[in-house]
């Protein structure tokens, strides 16, 4: 629930106006539940008081369905907790362009970005989402985290090393690796 307020306090700052929150799902088969691992959507629904739906992957074929109403000519803003390479939202905002006649989809809400930072980190995701017509809005990247939990010491001078070698940081080396003060 406190990430829920965090989000929908996140998204109200942001400015953004939209008829209908989007949350993005997985299901494994056509006859399968679908998996909603942080239920995030329906809350910020509630706390928002914005209408929902679900665009939903059907992982056995690649399809996607929509589970939920949505109406001709809505605004609409997509929630997904993490952009790893923004292909979700990017389907999603393809599926629903398709789907629904004048539909708005121009902006995303995520809690992390953790696009490898090899390929432009948080700035090369908000291009590649621009390239499709998408605002991203994160409230944080993976750098960015790094260095925070650096700084509040939840990480080791040693657990930073390791951490600045992951594929997605690596070429970042965060701030509290350049800056001895932090130490």
């Amino acid at each position: 629930m406190e990430l829920s307020k965090l989000m929908a306090n996140f998204i109200k700052a942001s400015g953004v106006t939209f008829d209908r929150l989007i949350g993005i799902g997985s299901r494994p088969d056509w006859g399968k539940p679908t998996i909603e691992k942080y239920w995030i959507v329906p809350l910020l629904s509630g706390i928002l008081k914005k209408p929902y739906a679900m665009v939903i992957e059907i992982t056995s074929t690649g399809e996607l369905t929509c589970e939920g109403e949505i109406k001709d000519g809505e605004t609409v803003a997509i929630i997904d907790d993490v952009l790893t390479t923004g292909k979700s939202i990017i389907n999603a905002a393809k599926y629903l362009r398709e789907k629904y006649k004048n539909i708005k989809v121009s902006h995303a809400f995520t809690f992390l970005t953790r696009f490898p930072y090899k390929m432009g980190g948080l700035e090369g995701a908000k291009r590649k989402l621009l390239d499709y017509g998408i605002e991203l809005h994160t409230i944080i990247d993976n750098v960015g985290l790094v260095n925070m939990l650096y700084k509040r010491r939840y990480l080791t001078s040693g657990q930073l090393q390791r951490v600045s070698k992951d594929e997605d940081l690596q070429g970042s080396l965060p701030v509290a690796l350049k800056n001895p003060s932090w130490r």
